[in-house]
């Protein structure tokens, strides 16, 4: 009875460790190979990539229209100074002229 009972034990520890290396043989056979980062992320690199591109583009055309501000205000100021310095001078021009006359 004792050797019965333990070549009962002997077949289901053999049938647990048989199923246990079939199902890990399966397992291994059915499921995907992992897929590397640059094949997972290609989609989020490409779109990283564009958005960088666009970015780069509206900041230079942003650097450009202050430029183009900040040039446009000097050269309006510039001929506004000039403009004052013009009158002043021919008020002075004028008041020189005026003493003299005296």
């Amino acid at each position: 009875m004792s050797n019965l009972k333990d070549i009962y034990y002997i077949v289901i520890a053999s049938v647990f460790t048989l199923g246990l290396i079939l199902g890990a043989i399966l397992h291994a056979l059915l499921t995907e190979k992992c897929k590397p980062r640059d094949i997972l992320c290609k989609p989020d690199i490409t779109l990283n990539n564009t958005l960088k591109g666009t970015l780069a583009k509206q900041e230079a055309l942003c650097i450009q229209k202050i430029d183009l501000a900040v040039k446009s205000h000097s050269e309006s100021q510039s001929q506004r100074f000039d403009l004052k310095f013009k009158r002043l001078e021919e008020a002075c021009n004028k008041l020189d002229c005026a003493q003299c006359r005296r």
